[in-house]
């Protein structure tokens, strides 16, 4: 079988049509990010995230307060 230069398509359409659909796909990707970014859980999650931060910044301050280290040594004498 001899090759040819002769294609069933026509190159420069097929190129154009692949490019058009290269870009819609990316569009759709991107629709999809953001729509799957605006749930509504996550701005409650946020507000949580920051409740849970300010509870362990409280516990923390508690642990390296004066208090602690006086009952530490309270404790470190009885064990003793």
């Amino acid at each position: 079988m001899l090759a040819t230069e002769n294609v069933w398509r026509s190159l420069p359409l097929m190129h154009k049509i692949f490019a058009v659909s290269a870009v819609a796909l990316f569009g759709a990707t991107l629709l999809m990010f953001r729509s799957d970014y605006a749930d509504e859980w996550r701005k409650i999650q946020r507000v949580n995230n920051k409740l849970q931060t300010q509870l362990i910044d409280t516990d923390l301050a508690q642990l390296t307060s004066g208090d602690f280290n006086k009952q530490l040594e309270t404790l470190s004498a009885n064990v003793a």
